[in-house]
């Protein structure tokens, strides 16, 4: 990575903000949050979209700004259950780089959307939703990492 965008919690928050307007109301039952980065952005997304259910799942790929092996770390135990049909989750993620813990997640579910807050080009048309776009050799500090 070449270059670093740092990013405040106003600025982070007007394009979570941002995203929130071009989701449809009442398309999903719920929100799963991908962690660390899906958190925040779910947080605000749940209250914009009037979404209580949220679940979060643990999938890890950086260490010390380096992309490595994607590990389950947290798994998300309610979309095992039978009870809510999977395409009704929206899959939370602050950033979409290569794209690899995207397609990693699809595997398990096929039919669930993403949303992601930034988009880096390698990874841009996995999902669904997403509103700012950075190069792909831009790192990007989120304000709960500074």
């Amino acid at each position: 990575m070449t270059e670093k965008l740092v990013l405040d919690w106003q600025t982070f928050h007007k394009a979570c903000k941002r995203l929130a307007q071009i989701i449809p109301l009442e398309k999903y039952d719920g929100l799963v949050a991908v962690t660390r980065g899906g958190l925040v952005p779910a947080a605000i997304l749940s209250n914009d979209l009037d979404i209580r259910l949220i679940e979060t799942i643990g999938v890890q790929s950086y260490q010390q700004q380096q992309q490595g092996d994607l590990q389950l770390v947290k798994p998300a135990y309610l979309l095992e259950s039978e009870l809510i049909e999977p395409q009704r989750w929206l899959f939370v993620e602050d950033l979409v780089d290569s794209g690899c813990t995207i397609k990693f997640l699809k595997q398990f579910y096929p039919r669930a959307d993403f949303a992601c807050v930034y988009a880096k080009p390698q990874g841009a048309e996995l999902v669904k939703y997403s509103v700012e776009q950075v190069a792909q050799d831009i790192w990007i500090d989120f304000p709960w990492e500074i």
